[in-house]
């Protein structure tokens, strides 16, 4: 992203969407994927049982409700986070794929069709954290996403599309940064224009409006005192018209 070599990017994008989806399947998070010798070998290829077969047969059930992205500060210890809270769905696929067998009849046997019945069961017992499952993934991609972009200073993906004038639309990083408690914000307006500068926290929350107004072509500086927040990483985007750019910035007290 930073260098706006944007088919890698997007190409990675997809890659990682791949991993993450993949962290959330609690089956992934263990060695005994296919089955725990503590339960018994009855319980022999729930992972395509649970992953493949019972998830297609209920992705219409499954549904992405909107939520807010988020930075996030520490990727790597938050994707050991997501495999951490994963792993401790699994002994409840276990022991929900064991009871839907022995509710249907269903033996497990590689070569016979898997009864639909069974498949109901298994969601019934799995489906709650099954969903949730799906709707943390949605989340935690988009921002993972955005938190790439923002480190890599968001850059803009139309910038081949922006005329002379448009191209003067900038927003400076804060100074001091880090700070305690002001810290001055420079941006540009290329046109006169209704201008939002606002200021959020790592949740998306917004913190504080600095603008909301019409400004004339020109240069702007705007001082924040954030003597009454704590301390932290804050995100200060700015919106002139449909575009928008972000920076972040870190606030040590």
């Amino acid at each position: 992203m930073q260098n706006k070599n944007w088919n890698k990017a997007w190409s990675t994008a997809a890659d990682l969407g791949h991993y993450i989806g993949d962290a959330h399947q609690p089956l992934h998070t263990t060695m005994n994927y296919n089955g725990a010798s503590k339960y018994g070998s009855g319980s022999y290829g729930v992972h395509s049982l649970y992953e493949s077969g019972m998830i297609e047969s209920y992705q219409s059930s499954i549904l992405i409700n909107h939520s807010a992205v988020h930075f996030i500060p520490h990727p790597l210890d938050t994707a050991f986070a997501i495999m951490y809270q994963s792993n401790s769905y699994v002994d409840s696929i276990y022991i929900a794929d064991l009871a839907a067998r022995n509710e249907t009849g269903y033996t497990g046997d590689y070569y016979a069709p898997v009864p639909a019945i069974y498949y109901a069961a298994l969601w019934q017992k799995t489906g709650s954290f099954t969903q949730l499952q799906f709707q943390r993934a949605a989340v935690e991609y988009g921002s993972y996403l955005y938190t790439a972009w923002i480190n890599a200073g968001s850059p803009s993906t139309f910038v081949k599309q922006w005329n002379a004038r448009v191209e003067n639309f900038q927003l400076d990083q804060n100074y001091p940064n880090p700070f305690n408690p002001s810290t001055t914000i420079s941006y540009q307006v290329p046109v006169t224009s209704h201008v939002r500068l606002k200021v959020f926290d790592l949740l998306s929350r917004e913190v504080v409006t600095l603008v909301n107004e019409a400004k004339p072509s020109g240069t702007y500086s705007i001082q924040w005192n954030a003597d009454k927040f704590a301390s932290g990483i804050y995100i200060y985007r700015l919106t002139i018209g449909g575009s928008s750019i972000a920076r972040k910035m870190i606030l040590i007290k």
